[in-house]
């Protein structure tokens, strides 16, 4: 397994494409490698993190691989994956940070997975959260607002995956930025606007949700929210292509359901009156 696994990686290295199909053969090895030796396979990848190296999207790229096919495997050592790729992000080209981004949110796909399969135990100690906490602030602060639009669109894509396991506090300070990122989204076409709505929901689940806090936004921010929705409803309403699918109106919609089961009932009923 140790010698396939170095095949493997040498395949990837000795290449300065990415995604070629020899490629993706090697990648599945070391991926199929990592569901039965995950640490030998790990071992491997981590060689070859550190510093400038030409396969370092690739070998990020397994690791987001192992995590979706693993996530019982993968979520334990999640501290050492951290740790190697949290200090070389500032470094990341322009064309490999969606891949990095993609990368991100599978890891935190594969600890809400570990969480529901183990809710006995939680994989999320002081230095994984905070290494989780740098990464949320690097990407909203400076991926989010590249000008890229496939870089703030994994951008956003990864954030949604984050919101519900930063702290609040850090939620709480990064709405005021992270709720216009999001919404400006809604002005491209119906794909992006499908990934917006994704983080969208997260975000309002793990702001306004919650059973032992109070919101962490109040229905004056709410409204603005809604009112982007809605002028997305009446933009796609018009457009007959989309009229009966809506993710605009499916995007309102479940909006106004989280508002509803939460104390703003009231306010949200005035608002639609008068809207």
């Amino acid at each position: 397994m140790a010698k396939l696994a170095k095949i493997a990686t040498a395949e990837i290295i000795s290449s300065k494409e990415l995604n070629a199909d020899w490629q993706r053969a090697a990648s599945a090895v070391l991926v199929s490698i990592g569901r039965h030796l995950p640490d030998l396979m790990m071992e491997e990848i981590f060689l070859h993190l550190p510093g400038p190296n030409s396969a370092l999207p690739a070998m990020v790229q397994i690791l987001a691989d192992f995590a979706h096919a693993d996530a019982l495997q993968f979520t334990p050592r999640l501290k050492g994956v951290l740790s190697r790729v949290v200090p070389i992000l500032g470094n990341v080209r322009d064309a490999h940070r969606p891949i990095f981004a993609n990368a991100i949110k599978c890891w935190c796909q594969a600890v809400w997975q570990y969480s529901l399969d183990i809710p006995s135990h939680s994989p999320l100690d002081a230095d994984i959260m905070s290494f989780l906490n740098s990464v949320f602030e690097f990407l909203l602060k400076v991926w989010a607002a590249s000008r890229d639009l496939k870089v703030r669109m994994s951008s956003v894509d990864a954030l949604g995956q984050m919101v519900g396991l930063i702290t609040r506090a850090q939620l709480k300070a990064a709405l005021p930025r992270l709720v216009p990122t999001i919404l400006e989204l809604y002005k491209r076409d119906q794909d992006i606007t499908f990934l917006a709505t994704c983080s969208l929901h997260s975000l309002l689940n793990a702001s306004i949700l919650s059973e032992s806090s109070p919101p962490l936004l109040d229905f004056e921010e709410l409204t603005i929210i809604l009112s982007t929705l809605l002028l997305v409803v009446c933009i796609n309403n018009d457009n007959k292509e989309h009229s009966d699918s809506s993710v605009g109106l499916k995007s309102f919609c479940s909006c106004m359901q989280m508002l509803m089961a939460n104390r703003f009932s009231t306010p949200l009923l005035i608002w639609l009156s008068e809207a």
